[in-house]
């Protein structure tokens, strides 16, 4: 006859009733130290939901693919998974952290469900007694100002806590992506489990948007050759210092720096086909934003 479980008959995906059990599960641990639960299943189809829940409310939800990828939608306690995806027998290994029980030094159920994408669903239960006493159930919050968001999460849960909201803000000097502050503030004593909000920085404040006003400053703009045109930028706005550039439309050119926001131009009109003709003008900020603008002119 076949075996139902030998993979040279049946592959795992085909269906097959789907069957787990507690690989290795602890009966007592003690608050603060970390639990290693090992679940073991097969048959069904080979996509598969988890979950898990814990005494002290700790629960994580997810998805292993076929081909042992593994994805979270719900993680509360800061659970940590990892698993394989066998031709017959799959594993998910669970680690957590537990903070203090309800009723400490009672058995209490780890409830752990998987279910196929067939329908096919199994629950199993390992009592674990979580004792509180002899460990501290209160811990320092961690100093994360300066960290990087990531780098700052994970010093948080490797203290048993859990982050909270993050909120961002600019800051003039805490680069972006890096934490500017925390509540509860660094070295507070708080509950194992307890959560720790960041804000984050987005880096320095933008300033006001950079603008232009390119002006002649003669009674008219209807001039004769070898006539001087006079002009005047007014920059606001942006970073410093600016850069104005001013093209002429007898092709000549003209250029200034600085952090001033006044700019004054002149030109003594020379050669050019005539008429009506542009001088335009651009800044450009320190940061690369720029504006242009243009007053027209007639040179005979």
């Amino acid at each position: 006859g076949t075996d139902p479980y030998d993979p040279n008959d049946f592959p795992m995906d085909v269906g097959l009733p789907l069957e787990g059990n507690m690989g290795t599960a602890p009966t007592e641990v003690t608050v603060g130290e970390v639990m290693t639960s090992t679940i073991n299943f097969r048959g069904s189809l080979p996509s598969h939901q988890f979950e898990v829940v814990y005494p002290d409310g700790s629960n994580i939800l997810g998805q292993m693919a076929a081909n042992g990828d593994i994805s979270v939608s719900t993680n509360v306690g800061g659970i940590e998974v990892s698993g394989n995806h066998g031709t017959v027998e799959s594993t998910l290994v669970f680690h957590h952290r537990p903070t203090a029980p309800t009723e400490g030094g009672q058995y209490l159920p780890i409830n752990v469900a998987i279910s196929g994408t067939d329908g096919q669903s199994v629950a199993m239960t390992n009592l674990v007694k979580v004792n509180p006493s002899g460990v501290p159930t209160e811990v320092a919050v961690p100093n994360v100002v300066g960290l990087l968001q990531a780098t700052a999460t994970s010093t948080i849960q490797n203290a048993g806590l859990v982050v909270g909201t993050i909120g961002t803000s600019y800051h003039a000097s805490i680069p972006a992506g890096k934490v500017i502050s925390s509540a509860p503030i660094a070295g507070t004593q708080v509950s194992l489990g307890s959560s720790v909000n960041l804000v984050v920085s987005l880096g320095p404040a933008p300033g006001p948007s950079l603008t232009l006003v390119f002006v002649s400053t003669d009674a008219d703009t209807d001039y004769l050759l070898s006539e001087t045109g006079h002009f005047k930028a007014t920059v606001a706005g942006g970073t410093p210092p600016y850069s104005v550039n001013v093209l002429w439309p007898d092709a000549g050119f003209s250029s200034s720096e600085g952090s001033n926001t006044v700019f004054n131009f002149s030109r003594l009109w020379v050669a050019t086909t005539g008429g009506w003709l542009p001088v335009r003008c651009r800044v450009t900020d320190n940061t690369g934003a720029y504006v242009d603008r243009e007053v027209s002119v007639r040179i005979q």
